[in-house]
C-alpha cells in the first residue's frame, strides 16, 4: 500500500524502491505477483521500457494472476508493437486469456493481429503473412460485419486482395460488402 501511496504522489523512485525491498525480503508473499506487476507499470511510467518488460515477464512466467494477466500482455505487446517487433507483438496477443472484457474484446485483438500481419507482409512480402492477414479480415467481416469497423475490414481486404490482382475475390467481396449494406470503392 505504500508504494501505491508513493506512486499516487508522484514518488516513482521511492515506490520503486519499496517494492523492490519486498521483491527481495518477501521471496514467498502472495502479493510477489502484484509486486512484478506494479514494478512494471512504474517503470514504464518513467520510460524505462526494458526493466517494465522484465518485470512485466517475470510476472506472466512466474506469477501469472488472472486479473492482470492480459493487461500485462497488453502492455507487452504494446511495447514491442512500438519497437516495431510485430511478430513478437503478435506472439503476446495469442496468449491472451481473457478476451471478452470492456478493456481488450476479441474484435479488437483479431483486428490489431490483422494489421499487424498486413505491416509484416508489406515488408518482407512473406506468404505466410499473407495468408493470416486475410484469414484474419476475413474472420471479421463474417462475424463482426455489424461493427462499426466493418468498412475498415472489408476496405483492407479488398487492398489485399488487389495487390494480388486476384479479380475473383475482389467481385466477391464487393457483392458480400453490398448485401451487408456496406459501400466499398
Amino acid at each position: 500500500q505504500s508504494a501505491i501511496n508513493y506512486l499516487s504522489m508522484g514518488e516513482l523512485d521511492r515506490s520503486i524502491q519499496i517494492l523492490e525491498s519486498m521483491e527481495s525480503l518477501y521471496k514467498e508473499s502472495d502479493l510477489l505477483p502484484l509486486v512484478y506487476y506494479q514494478l512494471g507499470h512504474n517503470y514504464f511510467i518513467l520510460g524505462n521500457v526494458e526493466k517494465a518488460i522484465k518485470n512485466w515477464e517475470t510476472f506472466i512466467y512466474k506469477y501469472p494472476i488472472y486479473e492482470y494477466y492480459d493487461m500485462a500482455l497488453r502492455n507487452l505487446a504494446e511495447i514491442y508493437y512500438d519497437k516495431k517487433d510485430y511478430e513478437m507483438s503478435i506472439n503476446l496477443m495469442e496468449k491472451f486469456l481473457f478476451t471478452n472484457n470492456q478493456s481488450f474484446s476479441k474484435e479488437t485483438l483479431l483486428s490489431t493481429k490483422s494489421m499487424l500481419y498486413n505491416q509484416i507482409y508489406d515488408s518482407t512480402k512473406n506468404e505466410e503473412y499473407y495468408k493470416k492477414a486475410v484469414e484474419n479480415y476475413e474472420f471479421l467481416i463474417d462475424n463482426f460485419d455489424y461493427s462499426e469497423r466493418a468498412l475498415n475490414y472489408f476496405s483492407e481486404l479488398l487492398k489485399l486482395y488487389y495487390m494480388k490482382g486476384d479479380d475473383d475475390k475482389i467481385v466477391k467481396l464487393k457483392l458480400k460488402a453490398a448485401n451487408k449494406n456496406i459501400d466499398i470503392k
